[in-house]
């Protein structure tokens, strides 16, 4: 087997590497609560029962999401360095891990109804079609909010609020198979 190295640029948040995602709000309190037991015997559908239970408790409150001085309001925010959201899902077509950008996917509409449209619209890989979402390209920004809200990086539990995320200045290598 060939293989090649390849260049990726990792981010950071609160200086802590992260590579390919992390998220604020719901699906992030559904990878902290997520059952463990479960999850070993029925893997991401765990996930799923997980975020079910979190609609039913969540309060549906904003964050804020500060990108280059510019103010946004957000109900649930994922930072993308790939394309890719729960390994199979396009939540950030633009996104790459060979680059140095975060795309900021942003979910601007309150409440049940534009919370699952965001993450149906994620599993059918329809993510551009929707009015109430924003995506924005950038190298840094921070996230705060007045409440405690979750953080998930790559899918584990991070903490809470608030965070700073920055691209990494410098590459890392990975050696990776030629197809």
């Amino acid at each position: 087997m060939q293989e090649k190295t390849k260049y990726i640029y990792p981010a950071l948040i609160n200086g802590k590497c992260f590579s390919l995602m992390a998220s604020v709000g719901i699906d992030a309190s559904s990878v902290k609560n997520v059952n463990l037991k479960l999850k070993r015997k029925i893997s991401k559908l765990a996930y799923v029962i997980s975020f079910i239970i979190e609609l039913f408790k969540s309060s549906f409150q904003s964050h804020n999401v500060t990108i280059n001085a510019d103010e946004y309001k957000s109900f649930c925010t994922i930072i993308a360095k790939g394309k890719l959201y729960s390994g199979e899902y396009i939540c950030a077509p633009e996104a790459t891990i060979y680059d140095q950008y975060l795309h900021i996917v942003m979910l601007k509409k309150k409440g049940l109804v534009g919370l699952i449209k965001f993450f149906w619209a994620i599993s059918r890989n329809n993510i551009k079609n929707l009015s109430y979402l924003e995506i924005v390209k950038t190298k840094t920004l921070s996230i705060s909010s007045n409440h405690s809200e979750d953080v998930q990086i790559d899918g584990d539990y991070f903490g809470p609020l608030p965070i700073t995320i920055k691209s990494s200045e410098k590459p890392i290598s990975l050696i990776v198979p030629v197809s």
